[in-house]
């Protein structure tokens, strides 16, 4: 967002001369865009938890992500405590890592720590291509979050530059409206598929959104979702940031069908980043974990993480008959065993025919 762009959009909002001083919806939504743009790198830790009107918890994770966008490095960090399929049974909490550009550059990383009914897991690394980077399910971009008028659940299907876009959607408006005491500009529209949006952006709070409400029809029902968000300033950057979401539906007016709660427990915006998360000596992965490799030729490979680097995987290979040249000076050493035994069986031979021999003269 250019200096000159947000004069433009506060004096808008201060004039108080109705709808005709509003600025456009583009310029509203382009400036909110840009605040989080200017987060370049850092690390963003939230605690997620999902429940049902029953108090049901069906979700219950932790997450962080750490990410260089000069360099492109990212990591995930998730901790689920909520069982998941396939664990073994007694298994506690399963932590799940993804990198991109972690450990080597332009390589996908990917492990579950968890034990299975049936094998183990281990880390995959593998070249960074693009179908891997759309197949990431815990990666996102953190700049995203409480941005979307939804759950913050898929976060990872989305990039922030289209993060407000809505293709197809009819006659976008702007309105003046006030979300506990803070001024904000609410800007609305139906989308193609006929669902309805809005969402409150708060100037004076870093061009942040701070409410959305959506709704849809679903299977001939009226769904509702409503997203809050609270936002706290970054003392040392100055950029504000959620602290808090609470995500809410409704079905047909009743209250309660999930609700999704996200607590910030740590934002470091535009800090340093310890170059070592993004290796796997950063990642506290138990030693001897296999890591199912694979060179940028396509030739798969199976490594092992030591504890301090990776190495060759040191099972011998099972049937791997030897080459040629080692099959025969395998055999060369029987050469002179032979060749003795035939010796002997041929002095024994010599011996028995003379004595047969002598036997007949004296006869």
């Amino acid at each position: 967002m250019t200096y000159s762009l947000a004069l433009m959009l506060v004096a808008s909002l201060a004039a108080g001369d109705g709808p005709a001083d509003a600025p456009a919806v583009t310029e509203v939504e382009k400036a909110v865009v840009a605040a989080r743009q200017s987060i370049r790198k850092g690390k963003v830790s939230w605690d997620l938890k999902r429940t049902r009107p029953t108090g049901e918890v069906i979700l219950d994770a932790t997450q962080t992500q750490w990410f260089d966008l000069d360099t492109g490095k990212r990591r995930s960090d998730v901790i689920t405590r909520t069982p998941m399929k396939g664990a073994a049974e007694g298994q506690g909490p399963v932590r799940h890592i993804e990198g991109f550009n972690c450990e080597r550059p332009d390589y996908y990383l990917d492990y579950f720590d968890m034990r299975l009914e049936k094998g183990v897991t281990g880390v995959q690394l593998k070249p960074l291509t693009a179908e891997r980077k759309k197949g990431a399910t815990e990666l996102c971009d953190p700049r995203l979050l409480g941005l979307r008028p939804d759950s913050q659940l898929g976060l990872h299907h989305y990039q922030l530059e289209s993060a407000l876009d809505f293709p197809g959607r009819e006659k976008p408006a702007i309105r003046r409206d006030r979300w506990k005491d803070t001024d904000c500009w609410v800007i609305s529209f139906q989308t193609a598929r006929g669902n309805s949006i809005e969402y409150w952006v708060a100037p004076s709070q870093g061009y942040n959104v701070v409410r959305a409400v959506t709704e849809a029809t679903v299977t001939g029902k009226r769904l509702r979702g409503v997203l809050e968000v609270e936002l706290a300033q970054d003392k040392k950057s100055g950029l504000w940031f959620p602290q808090r979401c609470v995500h809410e539906q409704s079905l047909e007016g009743k209250p309660g069908v999930a609700t999704v709660v996200v607590n910030v427990t740590e934002a470091s915006l535009n800090e340093p980043v310890d170059d070592e998360v993004f290796s796997l000596a950063g990642m506290n992965i138990r030693p001897g974990t296999l890591i199912e490799g694979e060179l940028p030729n396509g030739k798969s490979e199976v490594w092992e993480w030591t504890g301090e680097k990776v190495a060759g995987h040191v099972n011998p290979p099972v049937g791997v008959i030897p080459p040629a040249s080692s099959r025969h000076a395998g055999r060369s050493w029987l050469l002179i065993p032979a060749g003795v035994l035939a010796l002997l069986a041929t002095l024994a031979l010599v011996f028995f025919i003379r004595s047969k021999r002598r036997q007949g003269q004296a006869t």
